[in-house]
């Protein structure tokens, strides 16, 4: 009999040695994906963080330029000054105006084009991240959603095949709600 239990002894130390094996293996797995789910959503930040192209840069600094200039054409205060009671004395309502307004006057004092290329070299000056075109930015932001999505799904797909044999992986506390309320035909 004693050699009976000596067989039995060693089959189960047998299979507690696989059984920790197997639980090593699910946590490399699992961290594999989770360094890899990191690794997916910090180039997702660097993409949709990245700088624009130059043109962006000049049409925006463009458009603020127009819009300045015509909001500065347009301010009450600078009619003030044809005013019959004009007095520096009286507020001329030259206190109104405000910073967007003056960089405006500039604007349709001075000649646009160098001033938005100034402009346009000041913005691009401090920027150390190369740009990324409109249409690449979105292109790479759907293919990294797309990437993290279904590593998302792989995570959670390996904790419930783990937790049907007995093994408890803990829910990442990241991971999408979606996901984890997913039925497993969706994973």
């Amino acid at each position: 009999m004693s050699k009976n239990l000596k067989t039995v002894a060693d089959r189960l130390s047998s299979l507690f040695s696989e059984g920790a094996k197997i639980k090593r293996e699910l946590t490399i797995a699992i961290t594999d994906v989770e360094a890899a789910l990191v690794a997916a959503k910090d180039r997702l930040a660097m993409v949709q963080t990245a700088p624009v192209e130059r043109e962006e840069v000049i049409r925006r600094i463009r458009g603020f330029a127009i819009s300045a200039a015509e909001e500065a054409r347009n301010a009450s205060a600078v009619s003030s000054f044809s005013r019959v009671d004009f007095s520096p004395a009286h507020d001329s309502g030259l206190s109104s105006l405000n910073h967007r307004h003056f960089f405006g006057f500039q604007v349709l004092i001075g000649d646009m084009e160098t001033i938005v290329g100034k402009l346009t070299d000041a913005a691009l000056a401090g920027r150390s991240a190369s740009p990324i075109s409109a249409s690449e930015r979105e292109r790479e932001t759907n293919a990294l959603k797309t990437e993290i999505a279904n590593l998302e799904r792989m995570r959670e797909r390996i904790a419930r095949d783990a937790a049907a044999h007995g093994i408890s992986i803990p829910r990442s506390e990241l991971a999408d709600p979606a996901v984890l309320l997913a039925p497993d035909s969706e994973l």
